[in-house]
């Protein structure tokens, strides 16, 4: 198991980021899709203006070995325990 943190100013930034990521990587099977967490404060994120990433997202993930379509649908998120479409 893997995994990705997708980092993000806010968390639909995160998830349009996160989208992204996922669909450049179609060859990897999703275990799961945590979701977006607060990164600590720091000084870069008090100083830093509005673009400094301010919310993470991890994916864990397997790289499969083919790229096969139907076993990339199934990602769970952590509070549910149902495919995301």
């Amino acid at each position: 198991m893997k995994q990705h943190v997708i980092l993000g100013r806010d968390d639909e930034d995160a998830v349009a980021w996160r989208d992204r990521w996922l669909s450049e990587n179609p060859s990897i099977k999703v275990l799961r899709v945590h979701h977006p967490m607060p990164e600590p404060e720091s000084w870069l994120t008090r100083l830093g203006g509005r673009n400094i990433p301010r919310v993470s997202i991890t994916v864990e993930y397997e790289e499969l070995e083919h790229h096969d379509p139907e076993k990339r649908q199934t990602v769970f998120r952590e509070d549910h325990a149902q495919p995301i479409t």
